[in-house]
């Protein structure tokens, strides 16, 4: 296409798009007719000159890739070859073979898998690694890798994968499938008998059904109360946190509304039927992965007063991004709007309009966060997430666990556990013995060096010492190195001081290598730290109901910063 061909096509689109809209000033007109003939002649330069044939496609989705990042991360394109990331995105549904995959220890490995997918019933591991897909080498994990797994259902995929029990790699030939990830992982009775947990993992569609005939059946069991476990669901569709709300909320009630610069972005989402209870205590359980529709179900449950949020601030996300079709089977999802809860408060916590000479994205300021009343009049925060009611604190040795997770120490003995080990009891009896437990250890202290603190990370900047002008003396690493001996044992001192944490991390480990996510969650639920203050004070309904009741001094107080988490 020539150049002059190229522009008129350009400009006559556009053209009719202004005339269409008239939403586009003529000095934006000008402006972006301006980019575009810009970007066709460093296009036109490319291609007749650039030293290697190049790959005019890769290009320019690096270059839209690029433009979208530059807004926020949520604005991004799906190709035609993204098309089954595109319906994950929106249904939870894809067609693959049922695993997840992570970059651990240099190779691609085997992370998670569904049960009863084809990547479990072919005999694939947790732990096994992936050297390549369909003839195509897996050298470290990104988005590709997921792409050539996933597929038509029916379509084949290739393999050549090793077990971490076998020397050499073999090749397997799996049939994709239809795979639908549960959203819900876990609906049942508590200890209490009384109280009902209902774990969502995401906002899909249908899901506010799929917790509608979940409760009801906990309620046919005795459910006279409630638990929303909304940990680390990333959100989804905006509609589904609407229909959530309305099972617990009387018609015609405002659960959301949206703002954005284009008119057409406004709207107003309210309760449309008869709430399934009304009256039942419930309480949301949130933490700082809790994100976008998970925000808009606890935002407005607590600014109606209508639930206890617990846990920590929420992740705060509150920008709406709405999906268009664009030529060539391809899909844009644009950030179109911002949403405001009941209140009137938007919880989004990071400015993506206001960067730094950096392009670092700032967040708003604690003096710009602003105090709202729920319907009972209790004050809450807008700028930062939604805070809790209830803030619950983390386990005793949490921080050791994640330590030990971030140098994969349960996932990399739980490798070797399962290779000896060809079946566990079921996950409620399950129990890992003394001599277990210290097998555990002593595989720990042999990879203590790579587990690292906030401690180890400052005492290993002592390599920048001399570029900072500071005397590399025998009586500094003298010092060094009784601190770092020091730090030593007292990561030695995690195993006796943190056993029970560290016992319940690595028996939840091993019960998702045997019976996956389901067994996973059965187990957890157990051993959570903080169910038990849950029920404590849902068991008291009158400490329950303060939590839903004004403060005496009605002046806003200011909230933690957003900077620390509970």
């Amino acid at each position: 296409m020539s150049k002059i061909v190229f522009k008129t096509v350009v400009l006559s689109t556009f053209l009719i798009f202004f005339i269409s809209t008239q939403a586009i000033k003529a000095q934006d007109f000008f402006e972006i007719s301006k980019q575009l003939e810009l970007l066709h002649a460093v296009y036109k330069e490319i291609h007749l000159h650039y030293v290697e044939q190049p790959n005019t496609g890769n290009i320019s989705k690096r270059a839209i890739d690029a433009m979208l990042s530059g807004l926020d991360p949520y604005s991004v394109l799906f190709t035609e070859d993204d098309i089954e990331e595109y319906r994950y995105m929106t249904t939870g549904a894809y067609g693959g073979i049922g695993l997840n995959l992570r970059e651990i220890n240099g190779k691609v490995r085997v992370y998670e898998l569904y049960e009863n997918a084809p990547a479990a019933k072919a005999g694939i591991r947790i732990g096994d690694i992936i050297y390549s897909v369909n003839g195509i080498r897996i050298l470290k994990y990104d988005d590709k890798v997921m792409s050539l797994l996933r597929g038509s259902p029916g379509s084949t995929v290739t393999l050549e994968i090793q077990s971490h029990t076998t020397a050499q790699p073999q090749t397997l030939k799996l049939i994709r499938q239809h795979i639908q990830p549960p959203v819900i992982s876990n609906a049942s009775l508590l200890s209490d008998s009384c109280t009902g947990i209902i774990r969502l993992e995401s906002f899909t569609e249908r899901c506010a059904e799929d917790v509608k005939t979940a409760l009801v059946q906990l309620k046919r069991r005795g459910a006279k109360r409630l638990i929303l476990d909304l940990r680390d669901n990333p959100g989804g569709l905006l509609q589904e946190a609407v229909r959530l709300v309305n099972l617990f909320v009387s018609p015609e009630q405002l659960v959301v509304y949206t703002k954005g610069r284009n008119p057409e972005m406004n709207s107003e989402f309210k309760t449309a039927t008869a709430a399934l209870d009304s009256v039942m205590p419930i309480v949301v359980w949130i933490n700082a992965h809790s994100a976008s529709a998970s925000e808009i179900v606890a935002g407005a449950l607590q600014d109606l007063d209508r639930a206890v949020i617990a846990g920590e601030r929420s992740f705060g996300k509150g920008l709406v991004q709405q999906t268009k079709t664009l030529p060539y089977n391809s899909q844009i999802k644009i950030t179109v709007a911002k949403y405001y809860i009941p209140s009137g408060r938007c919880i989004q916590a990071l400015d993506y309009a206001s960067r730094n000479a950096e392009g670092v994205v700032n967040t708003v300021p604690d003096s710009l966060i602003t105090a709202f009343k729920t319907r009972n009049g209790r004050i809450v925060y807008d700028g930062a997430g939604v805070y809790p009611d209830l803030p619950l604190m983390s386990t005793p040795g949490a921080y050791v666990v994640s330590k030990l997770q971030e140098a994969y120490c349960f996932y990399d003995f739980a490798n070797n556990y399962v290779a000896g080990h060809p079946k566990i009891e079921k996950p409620e009896a399950f129990k890992i013995t003394n001599a277990e437990y210290d097998a555990f250890v002593i595989f720990c202290i042999q990879r203590l060096d790579s587990i690292l603190t906030d401690m180890d990370l400052e005492l290993n900047t002592k390599i920048n010492f001399k570029k900072n002008g500071i005397r590399d003396s025998i009586s500094m690493n003298q010092a060094l190195w009784a601190i770092k001996t020091e730090l030593k044992n007292q990561k030695k001192s995690w195993f006796s001081q943190f056993s029970n944490d560290i016992k319940t991390a690595l028996e939840e480990e091993l019960i998702a290598r045997y019976y996956f996510e389901k067994g996973k969650r059965a187990y957890r639920i157990k051993h959570e730290y903080q169910i038990q203050e849950l029920l404590n004070v849902m068991a008291d309904l009158e400490k329950f109901n303060s939590y839903l009741k004004p403060l005496t001094d009605q002046k806003p107080k200011r909230p933690f910063s957003q900077n620390k988490r509970y």
